[in-house]
């Protein structure tokens, strides 16, 4: 026997190192989160080969896959990608290149997955291809976070975008990382040229000054928001709100400031401050009168008293005269301070603004000059108002020797009338505005105009830019409280050497003008006999109509207040034949001291008398219709003749 021992402890190592190396492979591939493989290069791409992944990724295990010539990896893929798929990877092999590709698959389940692919060509010696390597991995997940992030990305910027108010994206310098669209649009500027300013600059002036101050605030509170002028890139300034606040944007400390136009917010402000201004001006012009027309009824009613004595001293005659006339002249202004606070009574009736001013021109033209052209424009299908024509025809007169003044050298006083709608739109402008239907008169003068300071001022009560003396300042004021009473507005619009323009609201009525009622002047009565009780505060007025009333055959009970009228009434109820009573009393108003008389006596005759005038008298509950009232100061002969009309008014 003869036998040949090889030694082959090396090949045995090498055989069990490829065993471990495969071993290794199979383990690899087999906890690979995605599937290698490798396919022929037929027309199918059959499956040579796939790792064990291929069962999470696709749902086929590797025996349905490899060697499958009716299931190639081509039927996994979507069939709207396979076009770009083929194209890809046919042109990466022509390169001699790997191929990156992005598509999506369907699983065995019909679930739709999204793949990631990297493969090359095998060529062999002879730059033949035989084969396609690759991976591929499952990016279903990571694609759905991409889009996520995309779409929130997409509403981010659209929100970013068409945010209300513009928003600035700046660090602590100043430096503009990024600004929507509306701050492009408040800055009037492009986002090219926006980005490349600085934020701060955008500050006005005087702002300017206290930018280390509002970083350092902004530091320590990490919000803070304050108003300033904002300075556009035309170089125009508007008031502006900012919200500035700290905010981490791309790993980097920020500031986030939104910037919001308020410009109508200030304008609504200095519109409501204006008219809480002019209420607050009209309660004190109105309580200044009151107590103005209790002076002025005891100087007119004593004068006259003198004039009217039989033992004229012609020395103290004419002096007398001229007191009176200071005592009517000063009635006249308190008059026109009850009309600007309101407080005035106003006999209304329905009328037409083109009859007003076809009535007045002959009027305005003798009254403004020829140097002034008037031009009417009469609107069409104007509807009634409901005031006090004398008074609205007061008040055009009025606007119209303004406009005369300003315009020294002529020119022209446009009057105009249409018939608009007052909608919610112009109301929201406005806050004092109720929407509805309006006759609007337009008063236009070609004169010199006025500045924002003068124009904020024009319907105060004796404010004028006239000359000392050839103005009270009390003719726009007028004018201010005509309209307001009337249920009216009044804006007035004017530009330096440019004119003016007094823009007037009233409410329209849908009722017909009737026919004027002619007056029929009264007979003055003669004097009487019958008792009447005074029921008055001031002793001076008191005292006035005491004397008058004696002097004339009546018999007077006097009480200073409500209580002592109604305890002396109770005592005298059927001597009684008439009650006089100041409206606005301390304790009890004259408004309770009627009621509980009426108690009594049902059928007694009243006066009221006050300084007051409608709506004051009226929260006292005292002005209804046919109730007797009479309007300090007055005068005796007024006073007389009212008397006598209650008394002989018959039930």
């Amino acid at each position: 026997m003869q036998a040949i021992v090889r030694d082959i402890s090396e090949q045995k190592r090498a055989e069990n190192a490829l065993k471990e190396s495969e071993r290794k492979l199979r383990t690899l591939m087999s906890n690979l989160p995605g599937m290698a493989y490798r396919c022929k290069n037929d027309p199918n791409w059959t499956m040579e080969f796939v790792s064990e992944g291929c069962t999470d990724l696709t749902g086929y295990s590797p025996e349905e896959l490899i060697n499958n010539n009716k299931l190639s990896y081509n039927d996994i893929i979507m069939p709207e990608d396979r076009k770009y798929v083929y194209e890809e990877v046919q042109k990466a092999l022509k390169e001699r290149r790997s191929f990156t590709l992005t598509y999506r698959m369907i699983t065995k389940s019909g679930e739709i997955r999204w793949a990631w692919e990297q493969g090359r060509g095998v060529f062999d010696e002879n730059g033949k291809l035989i084969a396609l390597e690759g991976f591929v991995a499952d990016i279903t997940m990571r694609k759905l976070a991409v889009e996520a992030l995309t779409k929130s990305e997409e509403k981010f910027r659209t929100i970013f975008d068409n945010a209300g108010d513009a928003i600035f994206i700046h660090d602590l310098n100043g430096e503009l990382f990024d600004v929507n669209n509306i701050a492009c649009e408040l800055c009037g500027c492009d986002k090219e040229v926006l980005l490349k300013k600085n934020f701060y600059k955008f500050e006005s002036s005087e702002q300017q000054k206290h930018i280390t101050d509002q970083k350092n605030e902004l530091l320590e509170k990490k919000r803070i928001i304050f108003e300033t002028n904002f300075v556009k890139c035309d170089g125009f300034e508007m008031p502006v709100e900012i919200s500035s606040k700290i905010i981490q944007f791309e790993g980097k400390q920020l500031v986030l400031s939104i910037v919001r136009d308020i410009t109508k917010r200030k304008k609504l402000e200095e519109q409501f401050f204006q008219a809480q201004k002019m209420e607050s001006i009209g309660k004190l012009a109105g309580g200044v009168a009151h107590d103005f027309n209790n002076i002025l009824t005891v100087i007119q009613g004593y004068s006259e008293l003198l004039l009217s004595a039989s033992n004229k001293d012609e020395r103290f005659f004419e002096k007398i005269k001229q007191i009176k006339k200071a005592a009517e002249r000063g009635s006249k202004l308190t008059n026109k301070l009850l009309i600007f606070s309101r407080k005035q009574v106003f006999k209304t009736q329905l009328f037409l603004l083109n009859d007003v001013l076809k009535d007045i021109k002959p009027m305005l033209v003798r009254l403004i000059g020829e140097d002034v052209e008037i031009i009417i424009i009469p609107g069409e299908g104007i509807k009634p108002v409901n005031a006090d024509r004398s008074q609205i025809e007061q008040a055009i007169i009025n606007l119209a020797v303004n406009a005369r003044d300003a315009m020294p050298k002529g020119g022209k006083l446009i009057l105009e009338t249409r018939q608009v709608v007052i909608d919610k739109s112009f109301a929201k402008m406005h806050p004092e505005v109720k929407p509805g239907n309006y006759c609007l008169l337009m008063v236009s003068d070609t004169g010199i105009g006025m500045d924002r300071k003068v124009k904020s001022r024009i319907f105060e009560p004796f404010f004028t830019t006239k000359e000392r003396g050839k103005g009270t300042g009390l003719g726009l004021s007028m004018v201010y409280g005509v309209i307001k009473q009337s249920g009216g507005y009044i804006y007035v619009y004017s530009e330096l050497e440019k004119g003016t323009t007094f823009n007037i609201y009233l409410p329209s009525i849908e009722e017909q003008v009737s026919a004027p009622v002619k007056e029929i002047k009264e007979i003055p009565h003669p004097k009487g006999n019958e008792t009447i009780l005074l029921v008055e505060d001031d002793d001076m007025v008191r005292n006035l109509v005491v004397t008058i009333m004696k002097a004339h055959g009546y018999q007077v009970l006097e009480a200073r207040n409500g209580f002592e009228g109604l305890q002396i009434f109770e005592n005298r109820t059927e001597h009684i034949n008439l009650v006089i009573t100041d409206v606005v009393m301390p304790g009890m108003n004259g408004g309770e001291l009627y009621q509980k008389i009426l108690k009594i006596r049902p059928d007694i005759k009243i006066i009221f008398i006050s300084g007051y005038m409608e709506n004051v008298i009226a929260q006292h509950g005292v002005l209804d219709e046919g109730v007797p009232l009479l309007h300090k100061p007055f005068t005796p002969a007024e006073l007389l003749k009212k008397i006598r009309t209650v008394l002989d008014k018959k039930e």
